[in-house]
């Protein structure tokens, strides 16, 4: 599983990762932005390619004009626009999810255990 980050409020809530074909969570004291930052960009990521190169991937929801729907948005954030979310993220209350960005050439080289595809892994389980 990729790392996820789950921010509520702008506090960074929760955040798993995958090891060894199952999914752990990071501890609270290494919950940090600039940790985050690192993880999804990687230690020495001050290259160009790192300014149009997707790194993660927010979802962020909000609720809709009537009662039962609501708003949700996917977009793909460079490492610039990772640090303005995640920088940010206080002074704008967000609430949503980050996912460290894989490439579909990783897909390939990797097996579904090691990706952590939640709809094959057993150590997950969705509850509605």
């Amino acid at each position: 599983m990729p790392h996820t980050a789950i921010f509520h409020d702008g506090e960074l809530v929760q955040w798993y990762f995958g090891s060894g074909g199952s999914m752990k969570k990071r501890h609270r004291e290494r919950m940090v932005a600039w940790a985050l930052i690192e993880e999804f960009c990687g230690k020495n990521s001050n290259s160009n390619h790192h300014h149009t190169k997707t790194v993660a991937t927010m979802v962020t929801w909000k609720p809709g004009k009537d009662r039962d729907s609501e708003f949700v948005q996917c977009r793909q954030l460079t490492k610039h626009k990772l640090e303005s979310v995640v920088n940010g993220a206080k002074a704008n209350n967000f609430t949503g999810i980050l996912q460290k960005y894989v490439s579909a050439s990783s897909h390939s080289r990797a097996s579904h255990d090691d990706v952590g595809y939640p709809e094959t892994s057993p150590h997950i389980r969705s509850e509605y």
